[in-house]
């Protein structure tokens, strides 16, 4: 699974990628400091976005 792998057309997007194990350090990233995380392509997710025609009630 790549995180590079995206596709799109007019109406719909597709999003693939791969999941990352934090060893230490989540929270602190948001404070400036460092983390160890490594990539763990085993677990992946895809996200499908489509859009759909609003309803009008002209």
């Amino acid at each position: 699974m790549s995180a590079e792998k995206a596709t799109t057309t007019e109406k719909t997007a597709i999003g693939i990628a791969h999941s990352k194990l934090i060893l230490i350090g989540e929270h602190a990233v948001v404070h400036g400091q460092p983390a160890i995380a490594i990539p763990f392509p085993l677990v992946g997710v895809e996200s499908v976005v489509e859009q759909v025609p609003r309803y009008s009630e002209n």
